[in-house]
């Protein structure tokens, strides 16, 4: 449904006011990622916000990343962090320490709901493969 955190920093690019992505500016990173500490924050504070914690108490909870939160805006499978990017959003998720997730490249997976003959498969993916 969204970013569950921002795991990157936008960098301040500014000229009179405005943001700049040409001219000198054009080939320089808008975006750096944060440190694992940094990112461990965010999730702590995210996961202790008051409506994400009645959620949890009343529903399943599952997710993947989005766009920020892998680390870096928009990062493939060269990103270098993106190990410990997976092990801070399954462990924000409470996802068991033996669980299938944590042993793959990658967050994807899928989930079954709903009695037999009427069920429902969610299929979620996220994945990079190792460069």
């Amino acid at each position: 449904m969204g970013d569950n955190i921002y795991g990157d920093i936008r960098r301040p690019m500014k000229l009179f006011g405005k943001e700049r992505t040409i001219g000198p500016w054009k080939n320089v990173p808008r975006f750096i990622p944060s440190s694992e500490h940094e990112m461990q924050v965010r999730y702590d504070k995210a996961k202790s916000n008051y409506g994400y914690s009645h959620l949890r108490e009343n529903a399943k909870v599952i997710g993947t990343w989005d766009d920020h939160d892998y680390g870096l805006n928009d990062a493939g499978k060269e990103f270098d962090g993106k190990v410990t990017s997976q092990r801070l959003l399954l462990d924000f998720l409470d996802e068991p320490q033996d669980s299938s997730r944590r042993k793959q490249a990658g967050v994807y997976a899928s989930y079954t709901f709903g009695p037999v003959g009427r069920q429902v498969k969610l299929l979620h993916s996220c994945a990079f493969l190792p460069q």
